[in-house]
């Protein structure tokens, strides 16, 4: 993943693992890394925590390529409309979906309804 590549980009020597990334006092080397997409914005404490712990190795933004993009989730309106009127339910907020207090999976096609032909192996 984004911060995977962040961590593999700053020369540590176990980026994917989660309890050690393998940073030591601090990586001063890189193997041959290309990140060609990261959500930086997405991850921006841990971008920064690397800029600033690991100054001679951190990775540098280059820059885009050519598009812009956002993460987010969507949800159609009808959906969310839906929701909202039978019982006062936004979707939209990630507290909506706490199973303690309401069952937001009941505005959804259960995942049994897609069609597998449509995914790739």
């Amino acid at each position: 993943g984004t911060v995977d590549a962040f961590f593999a980009l700053a020369g540590c020597e176990t980026p994917t693992s989660l309890s050690e990334r393998g940073c030591g006092e601090g990586p001063n080397t890189t193997r041959n890394h290309i990140v060609v997409e990261g959500w930086t914005e997405s991850y921006m404490p841990t971008w920064m925590k690397i800029q600033q712990d690991y100054p001679d190795t951190a990775p540098k933004n280059l820059g885009n390529m050519g598009y812009f993009g956002k993460t987010s989730m969507y949800l159609s309106s009808k959906v969310q409309e839906r929701a909202w009127e039978a019982e006062g339910l936004n979707l939209e907020f990630y507290r909506g979906y706490n199973v303690s207090w309401h069952n937001a999976a009941a505005y959804f096609d259960a995942p049994s309804s897609l069609n597998r032909t449509f995914l790739k192996p």
